[in-house]
């Protein structure tokens, strides 16, 4: 394993953590935690790219980038009545 599966496998063992906090706080803080998770996952898919040579992973990672904050905006929305 090179230094970039490493990486990956670092990032996810962070992304714990964060879902129990999605899980068990209140909302605000869940949405907090929900938006750092979606920043991980993204730069866990770009180490990923880089370990395994694939350019659609980085391709999924843009995607996944640009679609992340809307996605935050629509479950703060869908959570108005309780933040």
């Amino acid at each position: 394993m090179d230094v970039w599966s490493w990486a990956a496998l670092a990032l996810i063992s962070c992304q714990v953590p964060l879902l129990w906090s999605c899980a068990r706080s209140r909302p605000l803080a869940g949405l907090v935690a929900l938006q750092l998770s979606s920043l991980l996952a993204v730069m866990t898919l770009i180490a990923l790219a880089q370990a395994t040579r694939r350019g659609f992973v980085a391709d999924l990672s843009l995607a996944l980038a640009l679609l992340s904050l809307p996605a935050g905006l629509v479950f703060a929305r869908l959570l108005e009545r309780w933040i």
